[in-house]
C-alpha cells in the first residue's frame, strides 16, 4: 500500500469513530493538512455565520482538521503512550468513556496519578483544547478526544506512522 493510501485509510478510521459526518472528507482534509501552508490554512478558515459541524449562513466548519492539529501538537506524548502498556491505557480510556457514569471530565482527568498517566492527561487536554477552538462544547470535545485515542490505540504501530506523516509539512 502506498504511503498516501495508508494515510487516507488511517484518516478514515479516525473519522469513522470520532466525526462520522466527516468521513468522506477525511482523506482530502488529511492530505491538505500535510500539504501545509495555504492548503492547511483553508481547513481552518471560518466565514461569519458558519456553524461547527453543520450549515449556517456560511459554510460547514469541519472538526477533523482540529483533531489533526491536536495530534500534531501532542505527538511526542502520543509516541510515549504508544510504547507503554497499551492494555492499561485502553482500559482507562474505556472507563473514562463510560457515558452512563456522567463523571465530570476535569475530576476524572485530575484524579489520574501523575505517573505513569501524565502523558495521557496532557494528550487528552491538548487534543480537547484544539477541538474547543472549533467552537464545540467541552463535553463533545472530550468525547471526540477519547474516541480518537481509542482509534489510535487500536493499532499503535500504524498510528505512529500516521502521526509522523501528518507532522511532516511540505513546504
Amino acid at each position: 500500500m502506498k504511503n498516501s493510501e495508508f494515510i487516507d485509510e488511517m484518516a478514515l478510521k479516525i473519522a469513522e469513530v470520532a466525526v462520522p459526518d466527516e468521513i468522506d472528507l477525511a482523506p482530502i482534509m488529511v492530505q491538505a493538512f500535510i500539504q501545509g501552508r495555504k492548503e492547511r490554512e483553508e481547513l481552518f478558515k471560518r466565514e461569519e455565520g458558519s456553524l461547527v459541524g453543520g450549515f449556517g449562513t456560511g459554510e460547514i466548519i469541519a472538526i477533523f482538521p482540529f483533531i489533526l492539529n491536536g495530534l500534531v501538537k501532542s505527538s511526542p506524548l502520543i509516541y510515549e503512550l504508544m510504547t507503554t502498556d497499551v492494555a492499561d491505557i485502553t482500559s482507562l480510556i474505556s472507563n473514562v468513556l463510560d457515558i452512563r457514569e456522567k463523571v465530570a471530565r476535569k475530576n476524572t482527568i485530575q484524579s489520574l496519578q501523575d505517573n505513569p498517566y501524565q502523558p495521557l492527561k496532557t494528550v487528552i487536554n491538548t487534543i480537547s483544547t484544539e477541538l474547543k477552538l472549533s467552537g464545540l462544547p467541552q463535553e463533545q470535545c472530550d468525547l471526540i478526544t477519547y474516541r480518537v485515542l481509542q482509534a489510535l490505540l487500536d493499532n499503535p504501530q500504524e498510528s505512529t506512522v500516521f502521526i509522523q506523516a501528518v507532522e511532516r509539512v511540505k513546504s
